[in-house]
């Protein structure tokens, strides 16, 4: 087996970065991998360069504003250089068994297979399980997702190159382009992959986390760029949880204004924090004014 040639795509957006901090983190501490592996990071907008020195990536691949997830997809696989490679996002973190050597073997035998990813789910249901492909690698029921994963580089382009190419719609289930690749890879006989991980999934999406809406991740988005930055999963969130984020605002403020006294990073947190929203109340205010 050569590691080598694998590169590693790590993605996020402007906000985010500290999520995928922890992601890697998470990843590291799991899943052995080789010093020798290109590590490839790809930013959709402005970002803390303070990652860096955490990430340490080979390669950074930015927008400086952001254009969506599907843009800076395209961008990242542009500069990939070896025929198989590692996708992780921001909101991921790893919790169960990685076998990074056994899927990496898996895609290098079977060239009709576009991932292997690893599984949120545990055990997997009973019809995944019948599609055994390898031993605890099955035939992955939703086909193609951006799980963590090992890819092909060749065929993800070529979907993506698809996608370019094709309709766009803003259909959630439908449009995204996780449906689209899905579609797409099944119709040129192409197959996806899912790791079975045991008892304990191998992956948690930190939905909890999310702070970027579906629009994003819509075909849509790859001729128009989305305006709306908040409500990630569709809907408003109920007066409790508004009341309960009022109250943890309350307590970090206050241990905010109380360091920032003695901590230069702090005061200069807290500056921006008061910048950024007075900045939003005058652009809203904007907005609300009647022509």
């Amino acid at each position: 087996m050569q590691y080598f040639d694998l590169n590693l795509v790590l993605f996020t957006c402007t906000g985010r970065e500290h999520l995928l901090v922890k992601t890697w983190d998470s990843w590291e501490a799991v899943v052995a991998q080789p010093s020798t592996t290109t590590r490839l990071l790809a930013v959709d907008g402005n970002y803390d360069l303070r990652v860096c020195d955490i990430l340490k990536p080979d390669v950074v691949v930015q927008s400086t504003s952001r254009q969506g997830y599907i843009a800076s997809i395209i961008r990242a696989l542009a500069l990939v250089d070896s025929d198989l490679f590692l996708w992780l996002e921001d909101d991921w973190l790893i919790s169960g068994s990685i076998d990074l050597r056994k899927a990496l073997e898996y895609l290098q035998r079977n060239p009709k297979c576009v991932q292997v990813r690893w599984s949120k789910r545990a055990p997997l249901s009973d019809a995944e399980l019948k599609g055994e492909l390898a031993p605890e690698i099955y035939n992955s029921t939703a086909g193609f997702s951006a799980n963590p994963c090992v890819c092909r580089t060749k065929l993800v382009r070529d979907g993506f190159t698809a996608l370019i190419g094709a309709n766009k719609g803003d259909c959630p289930g439908v449009d995204g382009f996780e449906n689209f690749l899905t579609t797409w890879f099944a119709s040129h006989g192409l197959a996806c992959a899912v790791a079975n991980p045991g008892k304990i999934p191998a992956v948690v999406h930190a939905g909890d986390l999310e702070s970027t809406p579906r629009e994003w991740h819509m075909t849509k988005s790859a001729v128009a760029t989305p305006t709306n930055y908040v409500f990630a999963m569709g809907s408003k969130p109920p007066f409790w949880r508004r009341l309960w984020m009022g109250v943890k605002l309350s307590i970090l403020l206050a241990r905010l204004a109380f360091r920032e006294l003695w901590d230069d990073w702090a005061y200069e947190f807290a500056f921006r924090v008061i910048s950024t929203y007075k900045s939003g109340r005058g652009h809203s205010s904007e907005r609300e004014k009647p022509k």
